[in-house]
C-alpha cells in the first residue's frame, strides 16, 4: 500500500466495493442460467455473447480514454454496470437474461481507463507492481462475497443477490467521484500505418492464443462441480472465495517477480492455472480439499491478465496508454468470448472435456509467452503519437467553466 498514491488507493477501494457486489453472483451465474431453462450449449452461448459485448467494448473505450477525460469514462462504465445488473435481476428466462448480461459486460469499456488512470498516478513505481496491487483490491472484494452470494441464493433467490450487488455498485460509484480528474493532451489524429496494424494484430493474436487455453476450463466449472461432483450451490460459491484469496495472494507476488523479470511472472501464472485444472479434475472425484486448492491456484489467471496488460502498456507512450490497455483487454476478452462457446460444446460431449482441453493447450501458451514482450516493444515503437504543441487541455468534468 505504501507504493500507492491517494488516487490509486481510492481506485483500489472502488474496485474492492465493485467486486464485493460482483462476487455475489458471478461464480454461480452459470447455474442460474441453467435454472432459467438453458442447456449447456445455450449456457455457453449466453456467456459467449457476454464475452462478445466485452470484446467490443475494450478497444473503443481505451482509445476514447486517450481523448476525453478518463473520469467521464469511469463514471459511464460504473453507471452502465448498475443498469446491467438490474436488468439481470428482473429476467424471467435465459433469453431475457441475455440483454442484461451483455449490458453488464459492455460496461467494461471503462477498464482501460481504470488501468490508464492507475498508470498515470503510479509515479516512478514499476507499472507491473502498481497494477497488480490496485487490482488486488478487486480480488480482495471477491474473497467473502462468493460464499455470501451462494448462501443468499440458497436462502432467498438470485433476484435478491443481484439487487444487493447493485447497492454495492452504487457505493463504489460514490468513491470514484472523489478520484482526481486528469487532463488529456490534445493530439493530431493520423491513420495507423499498415506496419502498425500488422504489429498490433500479431500482438493481439499472441495474447488471444495464450488466454484461450487458460480460460476454456473455467466457464462451466461450476456446472461440472454441481452436475458431476454433486456439490450444493453454497459450496460452489465458496470456490469463488478461494479463487479470490488465491488472486489476492498471488497477483502482488507475481507482480513483484514481473517487475524484475517481465516474462517470469506470466510463465508462473500460466503454470499455476495448469496445475489448478489438474487438481480440479482430481478433486471432482470426491476430494473437496483438492478442488478447493485448485480454485486457490486458479488465481494465477487473474494475475496473468493484469501482467499481460502491464507488459503491453509498459512499452507504449503515456499518451497511448488507454489504447494499449484496450488492445490487451480486447485480446483477453476475445478469448473469453470464444472459450465459453467451445466449452459448451465440449461439455455436451463430456463434462470433463473443457478441463482436459485446458490441460492439453496451456503448454502452447507457455511457448508463446516469450514472444509477447518482443512484439509489445515492436508495437510500442510504431505507435508514437503526434502531440499538438501549446494546445489547451481538454476541460475536466469538474471544471466550473
Amino acid at each position: 500500500m505504501t507504493d500507492l498514491s491517494h488516487d490509486n488507493r481510492l481506485m483500489m477501494l472502488a474496485l474492492f466495493l465493485w467486486a464485493s457486489g460482483e462476487g455475489l453472483f458471478t461464480y454461480i451465474q452459470p447455474i442460474y442460467i441453467q435454472q432459467l431453462g438453458a442447456n449447456p450449449v445455450q449456457i455457453g452461448t449466453v456467456l459467449a455473447l457476454a464475452g462478445l459485448a466485452m470484446t467490443a467494448a475494450y478497444l473503443p473505450g481505451g482509445i476514447l480514454s486517450d481523448r476525453i477525460p478518463r473520469k467521464i469514462i469511469l463514471l459511464g462504465g460504473w453507471m452502465l454496470g448498475i443498469v446491467g445488473v438490474l436488468t439481470m435481476a428482473w429476467a424471467h428466462d435465459w433469453r431475457t437474461f441475455t440483454p442484461g448480461i451483455m449490458l453488464y459486460s459492455f460496461s467494461a469499456f471503462c477498464v482501460p481507463a481504470i488501468s490508464a488512470t492507475v498508470a498515470d498516478a503510479a509515479g516512478g513505481t514499476p507499472l507491473a507492481r502498481v497494477i497488480t496491487i490496485v487490482y488486488a483490491g478487486y480480488s480482495a472484494g471477491s474473497i467473502i462475497s462468493p460464499a455470501v452470494g451462494g448462501w443468499l441464493a440458497q436462502m432467498t433467490n438470485m433476484r435478491t443477490v443481484y439487487l444487493i450487488a447493485a447497492v454495492c455498485y452504487a457505493v463504489s460509484t460514490a468513491v470514484v467521484l472523489f478520484i482526481k480528474p486528469r487532463p488529456v493532451q490534445a493530439r493530431v489524429w493520423k491513420a495507423p500505418s499498415v506496419h502498425m496494424v500488422r504489429s498490433n494484430g500479431l500482438l493481439a493474436l499472441i495474447v488471444f492464443a495464450m488466454f484461450l487455453p487458460l480460460y476454456i476450463g473455467v466457464p462451466l466449472a461450476p456446472n461440472f462441480m454441481r452436475n458431476v461432483a454433486g456439490w450444493p450451490v453454497d459450496r460452489i460459491g465458496l470456490l469463488g472465495t478461494l479463487y479470490a484469496l488465491g488472486l489476492t495472494a498471488l497477483a502482488p507476488t507475481l507482480g513483484r517477480l514481473s517487475a524484475r523479470h517481465p516474462i517470469r511472472g506470466l510463465l508462473a501464472g500460466q503454470a499455476l492455472v495448469w496445475v489448478s485444472l489438474g487438481l480440479l479434475f482430481i478433486g471432482a472425484q470426491g476430494l473437496p480439499a483438492i478442488a478447493f486448492a485448485a480454485f486457490f491456484l486458479r488465481g494465477g489467471y487473474g494475475a496473468c491478465r493484469s501482467l499481460a496488460g502491464a507488459q503491453i502498456a509498459g512499452q507504449a507512450s503515456a499518451e497511448n496508454r488507454g489504447a494499449a490497455f484496450g488492445l490487451a483487454e480486447t485480446s483477453v476478452a476475445s478469448a473469453q468470448m470464444v472459450a465459453p462457446y467451445l466449452a459448451g460444446w465440449l461439455y455436451e460431449v463430456l463434462p470433463a472435456a473443457p478441463i482436459l482441453a485446458g490441460l492439453a493447450l496451456i503448454p502452447v501458451g507457455l511457448l508463446l509467452t516469450p514472444m509477447l514482450g518482443r512484439q509489445a516493444q515492436v508495437a510500442g515503437r510504431k505507435a508514437q503519437p503526434a502531440i499538438v504543441a501549446n494546445q489547451p487541455r481538454v476541460p475536466s468534468i469538474n471544471d466550473s467553466s
